[in-house]
Parts: structure tokens; C-alpha cells; sequence
């Protein structure tokens, strides 16, 4: 089509026609070499027919006021002949007067044709067919019965005005169906022909559609009348292409279906043309006697009309004196339950139709509703029995047949009492009016499940039953099948449809007469968001979900949830799951964990992606993360405004979107980032937000353009300099910098300040206002002052209950200037509540204010005590037993209040905590400002112990009677779950770790902390430790793990002898370090096939068996190699100068050789650069042996080495031989209880 647009646009030539009188003049292409061929078309619509030679490739192009409007190409027939149909774009365009035709085949053949003005209609009352067509033509006048059969053909002239009239042939009107053609001939021999038809229209009784035929080119309109006088119409439509039309009646925007008693109109070109009065019309089937009755007008005839699988069928009645009629097809149609029946009534070229309704009920599985056809009107009542072991039960329903002829019902208990979904086995019996025969029918068991990964419905029905399986939405999938011999089904949609996750549908089987039994079904979806507890998705209606949340390897959540049951207007199937720890707390989906699903019969297991996104409102750049070259769905909303976008990670996961000229990122704009998943589909969240002041520590953060110098300026009420902040924002405009005074100490912002930030060429200044938070822990209330009208955020964090909890509160301060966030019914503001309010009044940022309540953590049996003080700075630690002070200690606390030290007595030596000693806490500098200054707080350590029973996976212990004990692990990041437990009459308590030991028991090196809440919030805990051994070969140094504040003695044997020994005493986390010593006090190294054995007090013994294990780095040969255990995966770490370690994994062969070419270094790196290495094994559950090189050779560093060591910034550390890869490596109880500042805090002090 192109090549022949592009010769024809350059045509010059003019045609015009000449019939009769007319004067025509045709120019043919000068190209042509060959007299141009007749064409036929018929106006009105897209189909052009042409006669050339025999095999030529012709192409037609329609122009239309100059431009090219539709095209075809086909290749003639052996008789020259070609019928063609005008498109563009995939839809036909209709032939118009004035509209030219250009025929090109090869370079032979290359005309040009100028449709001619051809009109034809008629008026059926008079036999009279009218029209136009050019001066003086001579016009052909058929007419065809409703058949196609030829009638007549008459030829009449048009008039010097165009105009001709004709009365056919014959006496009595036109009929229904009769149509004609008007046509003409040019001189050159085309032919044109414009259609009439006699105009008719159709309307089906409970339906909003009206269809018809007339004349092309009329402008039809359809209006209905009710007997309430009520009016409902259709827009103007105009028949074009072909004489059918469809009109849709409405009335306020909504479809309105035609009843008896309406009266229906048909105007052609805004003439009333066809009226009539539905009548009371109705058609009942019965399948099994093939036969339809019904009742209509009395004494009026009546067509009956089957469209059976063998075609259609049709029968003549007529009603009796009664209105009642029957007709009988059997024998001639068989009537399935498929088939379509109607009965219709036409006078005056107006029909009414009744479809045929089949009494039928249809049972949906796991839902309460009832559904079927009955004649419209019907009154429908159905009983619903269910026997069972528990006894029997009962339920009922009742509706009216619709318009339509459909009803559907909900079966109840009770009047207005609960709802009883349908089961496999229950029996129904539904009863058609008051005299009507009831159906019965027992519900049979029907199965299906979809998996979107295989695209596959499969199930189980009744054997050798037909079952329909239908996907909404997509009426080209439906799909009927036949059950084997064991009831078992399937529809493979793999080269056909797409069954994404998602996807509903149904699977239907029938019963006896016309009755079925239906189940929907869903294909799996899981949708999760991350940093929300809630996980939701779409299942088989009914179908049982649990989700299990894997963190690290460990279970660490879960939940459960039935898929909703359908109702009258969804197929059912979604459900929601709010995951919970074991201590009935939500967990939030975090990047990287793996989620485990089980739907139904149905499971799968798939891991989080890392998804992240943020707006800059400075640039309109939206940046993020996910999975590598990942496609990903990116929006950004706000309130109903919303902007969609695709993005694709690049190899780092990371992927950035200009959005400039799309959309203004403003503050508050909701931004998300949804993946694909096999399953479903899972989505990261985030709020863009306004520049930030911390009117705590002076911190400012917010946004710029990337790289923007950014300078803050802040000064009193009085214009006098306070605190100034100089940075640079990152690559993506991100800023965060902090006020400072003159001597570089943190400045925060008081009320009435003026403070003017500068990013860039963005330069903000505002009166800083007055903005206070104080906390009321008996009334559980955050109470805010601020600004009238200001937004307020504040969120609250309990580290008490369920050791950790949150609770958000929003809303607006009021004239008063104060907001009250009241938390009872959420949350206990306790010792160590965090709470964090975010404030944004009018000026375009957001102050935010932190407040904690101080809390105190002891270990029990170790001498380390953790907590908050309220704010930074220095903080004394006393303790007293029995009236008398025996330790102390003064901390530093860091900004937010966070610390971490050890009591120690005068002689700087740790002092073990005993239950009812007393542990003070004092600020040497005064209270923070905002807590009363009334000295100190103070708590008793409790009567807690706890044992680990590693072999047994549990912790054994002791606590005050009825009290609640909390047992967790210790490490950040341990992905264990947390254990709410309450000691018995005895004051006994114990956790199951069962559900976080391997094979061979619990992992060696990890810890557990057991905590006991006490007076106000304050806790006592202790740490538990799985014993942990690490052996250097040839080395004599041991580290490991046990309890803390705890001697152990260590034991190194060989072929059975005791060779060595060694002790240490753990640290308040239970790391020691001990060396071996035969007995002559020399240092004896470590050798393979060494048995190494931990002795704990109280007897029990941890051992490890030193495996062969080397490595030896050959530079000569360009590789790493080295022996351990046959098939053991070996770590090997590399170091070198001025760039982070290389960690490598290897696996030893069935001869325990191991080896590392060259080339399979990471990139950058070449052996002759690294100047220590190690190799190591995990051994024993979790233990640790390591070999190093004898001696490393030195070498000068390659080139390539500089050149990477002056791109990366040089990270000083240790040789691998002293930093031993102890787990976990720090010396802080890392309890949940304690907020990462403080964990992160270092232990230290002074006496």
C-alpha cells in the first residue's frame, strides 16, 4: 500500500464522468499504456470490484478531499476479475459521492475514477423508489425479495436536477426484508450501485437493544415509553456498510431493557417511520419433550425459532382464545441446553421477541447464592438441606425471575440470619411459582485448580461428565471437556492464553434437565508490600491460605486467611494475611526475605525483591532499586491525579526516570514501585517529603539538584548569628547537614529563629516555630504544640510489648495550638517508648522532635547494663546491694540517648549483677530539659536465670511466679523468632527452639537473650549461648564463644592423649580467647586429626574435630590451591593493599583437592598483589577451622592493582590471622528490645 500511495500522490490527473448529457472528461495517468478497465462499486460501503488481466497485482487507494482515507491490494483471478475492501487501519472506510478511486496494476495499467452522486430509498406504503444520480443517467431499479431472489428490474432517467422517481411493478406494500439496488454505468463502462432496503426493526423482551435494518446512509434513532410514561432513547446512529443496525436504549446513563406495555419507535432521519406496543409475550422450553409454550396476545400468530447445532428451525402458531400456545420441534430440532429459542411476534414491520427460558437452577460451590432462569416474573423460592454427623441444617431463599428470566437467591439460616454456603452433598429443592414443578437436585463434588506457571485448569467431576471451563473476561477461552473414567479433567491454555496470576473463572458442569453445579476458580496471586505486615492476593473462593515469612532461613511470621466466598456481582476468591510472630505481633515483609504460600492444594516459595524508590521534587527525578535489568511499574499519585511509568534496573539494580514535563513532584506525592513476580506482584512505597528540620539536633535534610552546594544560615529573633551548615547532595539530590555554631557544637533551632536554607538555586527562609513534645506515660498520650492548622504525624514504639510494637497517630492542631495523640487503646508508653512526631504547619517543611522514656537493661550474672538516657551526653551507673554501693560507672551517652557500659568495682574489675541488687541511673549534667529533674532512675534486678540445652534446643529457667519472660536471639539480624513465655506456680519457664535447630542441633556461636520486664518497663535479661570453637592449623590460639562471664577450659587431644590445655573467661557476651600449652608451658599449635574439647562449669563439653585443611598460593602457576575434606566447600579470603578483602567459595573434590585459577578472580585482582590469604571450613554445626599460608611471598603490585587501589578508597584492617571470623563478632547484647543506636553504642566508661 505504501509504493502505491506514493506514486499516486504525485498524480495530476482530473477526472470527471460523463453519462448522457453531462460533460465528463477522464485523464488518464500518462503512464497508462493500456485503456483503463471498468470498476463496481457500491456506495455506502467499503466493497469495490474491478476486471483487468488475468493474474495482475492491482491496488486501490481511496482519496478523500486530497488526502489518501483507505487502500487494498489483490491479485486478479484467471477471469480478470477482483472484489476488494477498503481499509485503513484494520477497519473498512465506506465508498462516498466525491470521493476518487485510483487503480493501479503495474505500470500497464494507472487510472482513476471519481465517485458519482447515487441515492436510492424507498417508501413501502406506495411501492415508490426515489433517489438521485447525474442529469440525464439512466438508472437500473432492482428489486430482490427477502430471500435475494430477483423480483424486477426497471430503468428510469433522472431529471436536469438529478432527481428520479419510480412506482415498481405490482399492487401491495412492500414487505419485511424486501430491498432493492439502484445502479448506473458510465461511459467508460464502471458501474455504480446505491441499496435501498424497506426498513424494519426488532425488539426482545428484556432487553435494552434494538436492531434492524435500513437504508445506508439514514440516521436511525430508537425511543421507548413506558406505561409510566417514562422515556429512555438511543444516540443517533448511521447505518453504514451494510443495512443492519443495533441500537442501545438508555435512560440517565443507565441501559433500559424493554418490557410489556412499552411502546417502541423507530425514527429514520428524524421522520417517525415504525411504532408498535410490546406485547405480554412470554416462551418456556422444555428440553427433554423438545417442546415450547408460552402465552401471548389471544388469537395472534406467533413464530417459533430454534438455533439448534444443526441450524435453524422454525415453526408457525397461533395463540388460542386463552393467549396459551405450544409448538412442538421434536423430531425436527433437539433443544440442548445450549440452544437458543424465540418467539416473536411481528405486524407492520415491527417484531417482538420472547426468548425461551429453560427452568433451570445452578448451585455455586462455597457460596450462598443460588442462581438460575425461570420465566420473567416467576416467583422462586429453594430449600437447602444438609445432613451431617453434628445434625442437620437448613436453609432458605426465595427471588422473582427478572426481566430477563434470571433470579438469583441467598440461602440463609434463618430470616436475616447468617448465610449457608453451598456444599458438596447438600440437597436443594427449588419450587417455580405457586404451582409450579420443583427441581431437585443433590450438589456433587466439583474441583479445579489454576496454575498460571503451567497456564493449566485441572480438576476433578463426575466421570464421563462434560465440564465447561470458562476464564472471565476472555469469552475465546472458554473450553469444554469430558472427564475420564475417574472423574479427572484438564485445559491446557499454553499455546492459546495467557493465564496470568490473577485470572478468574469458573468451571461449570451439568446436571440432570438443565440444572449445574458451578465452582469458581482463581489462578494464585500473592501480592506483597514491603515494610507492611499485610500480604494479600486472589485464591479459589473458599480455599484455605498460610503464609510462613523466612528471614535468614528461620520462620520468623506467619499468617492465615479463607479466600472470600462470591457474591451476587464478583467471582470471590481474594484474601488478605496479616503476618505474626509467635508473640502475636505483626512482622513487615522486608527486601530479601522468602515467603512461603500455601493456597488451597496449591504452595509455592519465593524470595522478596530488594525494591526501593524515592522522588526528588527538585528535579522531577524518580530514582530506586530492584532486582538487575529488571522491568519494572513505576507511578507516582496524588490524591486522584495519577502518573504511570515503566523503568528497567541496570546491572547494579538501580534505575532513575526523568519525569520533567510529565509531572511536578511536589511534597506529600505518593510514590510506588511494583515487580513482577511468577505469582504476583510485589511493591515498594514511599512519601515524598518536605525539607526536614530536626529541632533536636539541628539537622536539616531534604532535597536539591545533584551535587548542589547546599548552606544553611541560622539566626536569632533578634538577627544575631546562631549556627551555620555547609554540604553537597548526592548524586541524586539528596541532602542532610547539621547546624553548627562557631565552635563547631550541634545548634538545634528555637522557636522564632530565622532560618534560610540555600540548595542550589532554591532558597527557602522562614521563622522557625514554636514546636514542643512531651510525652504523659500514664495517660499513654504524645501532646504536641505547634502552629494552629499544622499536620501532625506522630508515631510511637514500644520495645515492651511483644518486645517491639508501633502505633501511628494523625491529625491536625487545633485553634488552641496543642493536639493530643492519645495512644491507650494502641500502645503502652513504657520505660524505653520512642516516640517520634513529624510536624509540617504552612511554610513548606517539616520539624520533627524525638522523645524517649528512659529505660535501664541489666544482664543478670554479667556485669553489662544498656538503655536510654533521655538524651546525649554523660551518664553515672550505680549499683548497691544491701544498702552498700559496689560498682558503678560513668557512660557516655550518645546523641539520641543511647548507652552501653560495664559496672566495675574500684579496682576496675567487672562486677557480676545479682538479683536484688539495685541499679541506679543519674545524669551528671542534670536531666534532660524536657524530663522532671528528679535525680535519677532506679530498678532491682530481677531473680532471672536461664540454660541453653543445645542437644535439646531449648532454654530451661527461672523467674518470679506469673511473670512474662521474653526470649529472643541476641545477634542484629538473627532472623529467629522472638518467644513470648510466662513462668508457672514454680516460677519455671521454658522455650522451644526446636523450629531453629538443624540436623545436628542448634548453630554453634548463636545467642539468645531471656528477658524479664520489671518496675515501670525496665528489664533484666540474660544471654545464652550455643557453644562456639574456631581453630587455626598450626596455630595455638583458640577463640570461641560460650556463656558469659564464664571460665572454660579447653582440652586439645591426639590419638586419644591429652596434649594440651588452655582457659579464658568470656566477656559479657561470652567471647574468650585461650591459648594451648603443653605441660611445659610451651605454646602447641594445631594439627589435623587434633580432637579439640570446650568445658563449661557445670560439665558440659562442646568438641571439634580439626579437619585437614591448606592453602598455598602459586604465583608461578597463576592459581590458589589447597586440600580439605573431600566434596567441603572452602571460603578463601584474600587480601591486598588499599582495597576490600576478596571472599571467594570453592568445593573440594572426592580427593579433597581444591583449586582457584587466576582468571576467576574477582575483577582488578592478580595474585601477585595479595599479601595474605586464608582458607576455612564450617565444621561440627557451625564451627570454625582455618589454615593460612606457611609464608607469603612478596611481590611488587601490578599496575592494574594501583590503578584500582587509587579508585578505591584504602580500608585499613587487620590480617585475616587477627581478626578470626568469630560469630557472631560483637561484644553488645543485640536483644530486640534495644533500638539499633544503642546496640550500636560502644561498651566503655570510667569508674
Amino acid at each position: 500500500m505504501a509504493l502505491a500511495l506514493g506514486a499516486l500522490s504525485a498524480l495530476a490527473a482530473v477526472v470527471v464522468l460523463s453519462v448522457g448529457r453531462a460533460a465528463v472528461v477522464d485523464r488518464p495517468h500518462p503512464a497508462t499504456r493500456q485503456a483503463p478497465a471498468p470498476l463496481d462499486v457500491a456506495l455506502l460501503t467499503a466493497d469495490v470490484g474491478w476486471v483487468g488481466p488475468a493474474g495482475a497485482l492491482a491496488s486501490f487507494t481511496l482519496w478523500r478531499q486530497g488526502a489518501p482515507r483507505a487502500a487494498a491490494q489483490a491479485t486478479t483471478g484467471a477471469d480478470g476479475r477482483v472484489a476488494v475492501r477498503l481499509e485503513a487501519g484494520g477497519a473498512a472506510v465506506v465508498v462516498e459521492a466525491g470521493d476518487r478511486i485510483a487503480v493501479r496494476a503495474g505500470d500497464a495499467i494507472s487510472f482513476t475514477r471519481t465517485v458519482p452522486t447515487l441515492s436510492a430509498d424507498v417508501d413501502p406504503a406506495t411501492r415508490t423508489v426515489s433517489g438521485l444520480a447525474p442529469a440525464g443517467t439512466f438508472v437500473e431499479l432492482t428489486t430482490f425479495d427477502a430471500a435475494g431472489g430477483r423480483v424486477d428490474t426497471v430503468i428510469e432517467r433522472a431529471a436536469a436536477d438529478g432527481r428520479f422517481s419510480r412506482v415498481l411493478p405490482g399492487g401491495a406494500a412492500l414487505g419485511a426484508g424486501t430491498w432493492g439496488r439502484a445502479a448506473m454505468t458510465t461511459a467508460h463502462g464502471d458501474r455504480f450501485a446505491a441499496r435501498w432496503d424497506v426498513a424494519t426493526v426488532e425488539a426482545t423482551l428484556g432487553s435494552p437493544h434494538l436492531t434492524g435494518r435500513a437504508t445506508l446512509g439514514r440516521t436511525v434513532v430508537g425511543e421507548v415509553v413506558g406505561l409510566d410514561g417514562q422515556r429512555a432513547a438511543s444516540a443517533p446512529a448511521r447505518v453504514s456498510g451494510a443495512p443492519p443496525f443495533t441500537l442501545t436504549l438508555e435512560a440517565d446513563g443507565a441501559a433500559r431493557p424493554i418490557g410489556p406495555g412499552d411502546a417502541v419507535r423507530l425514527t429514520i432521519d428524524a421522520r417517525p417511520a415504525l411504532h408498535g406496543t410490546a406485547p405480554a409475550l412470554t416462551a418456556h422450553v422444555d428440553g427433554q419433550a423438545d417442546r415450547v409454550t408460552g402465552r401471548g396476545p389471544p388469537n395472534t400468530a406467533l413464530y417459533a425459532v430454534v438455533h439448534a447445532d444443526d441450524g435453524v428451525h422454525g415453526l408457525p402458531t397461533t395463540t388460542d382464545a386463552t393467549g396459551g400456545y405450544a409448538v412442538d420441534f421434536e423430531g425436527i430440532a433437539d433443544i440442548g441446553r445450549d440452544t437458543r429459542v424465540f418467539v416473536a411476534l411481528t405486524h407492520d414491520r415491527v417484531t417482538f421477541r420472547a426468548p425461551g427460558f429453560r427452568q433451570s437452577v445452578t448451585a455455586t460451590l462455597r457460596s450462598p447464592v443460588l442462581s438460575g432462569v425461570a420465566v420473567p416474573g416467576t416467583w422462586v423460592t429453594a430449600n437447602l438441606t444438609r445432613r451431617a454427623s453434628a445434625g442437620e441444617r437448613r436453609a432458605f431463599g426465595d427471588a422473582v425471575a427478572d426481566a430477563t428470566g434470571v433470579f438469583r437467591l441467598t440461602l440463609r439460616e434463618s430470616a436475616g440470619g447468617p448465610v449457608l454456603a453451598v456444599a458438596a452433598g447438600d440437597r436443594i429443592l427449588a419450587a417455580f411459582g405457586t404451582g409450579g414443578e420443583p427441581r431437585s437436585l443433590t450438589v456433587p463434588n466439583l474441583a479445579a485448580t489454576a496454575d498460571a506457571a503451567t497456564d493449566t485448569v485441572s480438576g476433578v467431576a463426575l466421570p464421563y461428565t462434560a465440564v465447561d471451563v470458562a476464564v472471565d473476561g476472555a469469552p475465546a477461552a472458554r473450553r469444554r471437556v469430558r472427564a475420564d473414567q475417574a472423574g479427572a479433567f484438564a485445559v491446557d491454555y499454553r499455546s492459546t492464553f495467557d493465564l496470568l496470576p490473577g485470572t478468574t473463572g469458573s468451571v461449570a458442569m451439568a446436571l440432570d434437565g438443565d440444572d449445574a453445579v458451578v465452582l469458581p476458580w482463581s489462578a494464585p496471586r500473592i501480592d506483597v508490600e514491603i515494610d507492611a505486615a499485610d500480604v494479600s492476593g486472589r485464591a479459589a473462593a473458599g480455599s484455605a491460605v498460610a503464609v510462613v515469612l523466612y528471614r535468614g532461613g528461620q520462620a520468623v511470621a506467619h499468617g492465615g486467611a479463607t479466600a472470600d466466598a462470591p457474591t451476587g456481582s464478583t467471582a470471590g476468591g481474594a484474601w488478605r494475611v496479616t503476618l505474626h510472630d509467635a508473640n502475636g505481633e505483626p512482622v513487615a515483609v522486608g527486601a530479601g526475605d522468602r515467603l512461603a504460600a500455601v493456597v488451597g492444594e496449591w504452595g509455592t516459595s519465593f524470595a522478596v525483591p530488594p525494591l526501593a524508590v524515592e522522588a526528588n521534587p527538585v528535579t522531577d527525578a524518580v530514582r530506586g532499586t530492584g532486582s538487575p535489568r529488571a522491568s519494572l511499574d513505576v507511578s507516582v499519585q496524588r490524591g486522584a491525579e495519577r502518573l504511570a511509568a515503566t523503568a528497567t534496573t541496570g546491572p547494579d539494580g538501580v534505575f532513575e526516570l526523568d519525569l520533567a514535563g510529565r509531572w511536578d513532584v511536589r511534597a506529600g506525592d505518593a510514590v510506588a514501585v511494583a515487580a513482577s513476580l511468577a505469582h504476583g506482584t510485589a511493591t515498594a512505597r514511599s512519601r515524598v517529603p518536605p525539607p526536614t528540620v530536626d529541632l533536636d539536633t539541628g539537622g536539616i535534610a531534604g532535597f536539591a539538584r545533584a551535587f548542589a552546594v547546599v548552606v544553611a544560615d541560622l539566626r536569632g529573633a533578634g538577627g544575631d548569628a546562631r549556627a551555620a551548615a555547609t554540604g553537597t547532595a548526592d548524586g541524586f539530590g539528596r541532602f542532610a547537614i547539621g547546624l553548627q555554631d562557631a565552635g563547631g557544637a550541634a545548634v538545634a533551632p528555637r522557636g522564632g529563629d530565622r532560618l534560610t536554607v540555600e540548595a542550589g538555586t532554591e532558597t527557602v527562609t522562614t521563622v522557625v516555630p514554636g514546636v514542643t513534645l512531651t510525652l504523659d506515660a500514664a495517660g499513654d498520650t504524645a501532646r504536641i504544640s505547634a502552629p494552629a492548622g499544622a499536620a501532625t504525624t506522630t508515631t510511637a514504639v514500644n520495645t515492651l510489648a511483644g518486645w517491639r510494637s508501633a502505633a501511628t497517630h494523625a491529625g491536625t492542631v487545633g485553634v488552641g495550638g496543642q493536639l493530643d495523640a492519645l495512644f491507650g487503646g494502641a500502645l503502652d508508653i513504657a520505660a524505653g517508648t520512642l516516640v517520634r512526631a513529624v510536624v509540617e504547619p504552612a511554610d513548606g517543611l517539616a520539624y520533627t522532635l524525638v522523645r524517649r522514656e528512659p529505660l535501664l537493661g541489666v544482664q543478670r550474672g554479667g556485669s553489662l547494663v544498656a538503655g536510654f538516657a533521655g538524651s546525649g551526653g554523660a551518664v553515672r551507673l550505680v549499683v548497691t546491694r544491701g544498702g552498700a554501693e559496689v560498682a558503678g560507672q560513668v557512660v557516655h551517652a550518645q546523641s539520641d540517648g543511647a548507652f552501653v557500659g560495664q559496672v566495675a568495682d574500684t579496682a576496675k574489675r567487672p562486677v557480676p549483677l545479682q538479683p536484688g541488687d539495685v541499679v541506679g541511673l543519674r545524669w551528671s549534667g542534670g536531666a534532660p530539659r524536657y524530663l522532671p529533674p528528679d535525680g535519677a532512675i532506679t530498678m532491682t534486678v530481677a531473680p532471672l536465670s536461664a540454660t541453653l540445652r543445645t542437644a535439646a534446643a531449648r532454654i530451661d529457667g527461672t523467674a518470679p511466679p506469673g511473670a512474662t519472660v521474653f526470649a529472643g536471639p541476641s545477634a542484629a539480624g538473627d532472623p529467629g523468632a522472638t518467644r513470648r513465655l510466662t513462668a508457672d506456680g514454680d516460677g519455671r519457664f521454658t522455650a522451644d527452639l526446636a523450629a531453629e535447630a538443624g540436623p545436628a542441633g542448634l548453630a554453634a556461636g548463636r545467642a539468645w537473650d531471656v528477658v524479664a520486664p520489671g518496675t515501670a518497663g525496665h528489664r533484666t535479661f540474660v544471654t545464652v549461648v550455643a557453644p562456639y570453637l574456631e581453630a587455626t592449623l598450626g596455630d595455638a590460639r583458640v577463640v570461641g564463644r560460650a556463656a558469659p562471664l564464664t571460665r572454660v577450659r579447653l582440652v586439645l587431644s591426639t590419638a586419644g592423649r591429652a596434649v594440651a590445655e588452655g582457659g579464658g573467661i568470656g566477656d559479657t557476651s561470652g567471647h574468650f580467647e585461650a591459648m594451648l600449652r603443653d605441660p611445659g608451658r610451651a605454646q602447641r599449635g594445631i594439627a589435623a586429626g587434633d580432637v579439640l574439647v570446650l568445658r563449661e562449669p557445670g560439665g558440659a563439653e562442646t568438641t571439634l574435630v580439626v579437619p585437614a585443611l591448606s592453602i598455598t598460593v602459586d604465583r608461578s602457576a597463576d592459581r590458589l590451591h589447597g586440600t580439605a575434606p573431600p566434596a567441603a566447600d572452602v571460603a578463601v579470603r584474600l587480601r591486598a593493599p588499599g582495597r576490600p578483602d576478596a571472599n571467594l567459595m570453592t568445593r573440594a573434590d572426592m580427593a579433597g583437592a581444591w583449586r582457584i585459577a587466576g582468571r576467576d578472580l574477582p575483577s582488578g585482582w592478580v595474585l601477585a598483589d595479595v599479601v595474605a590469604s586464608e582458607a576455612r571450613l564450617s565444621v561440627a554445626n557451625g564451627h570454625g577451622v582455618r589454615a593460612v599460608p606457611v609464608a607469603v611471598a612478596t611481590a611488587t603490585p601490578s599496575t592494574t592493582a594501583t590503578r584500582v587501589a587509587t579508585a578505591v578508597p584504602a580500608t585499613p584492617s587487620p590480617t585475616p590471622r587477627d581478626t578470626p571470623e568469630v560469630t557472631p563478632t560483637s561484644v553488645v547484647p543485640q536483644t530486640v528490645w534495644l533500638p539499633v543506636a544503642a546496640r550500636a553504642a560502644r561498651v566503655g566508661g570510667r569508674r
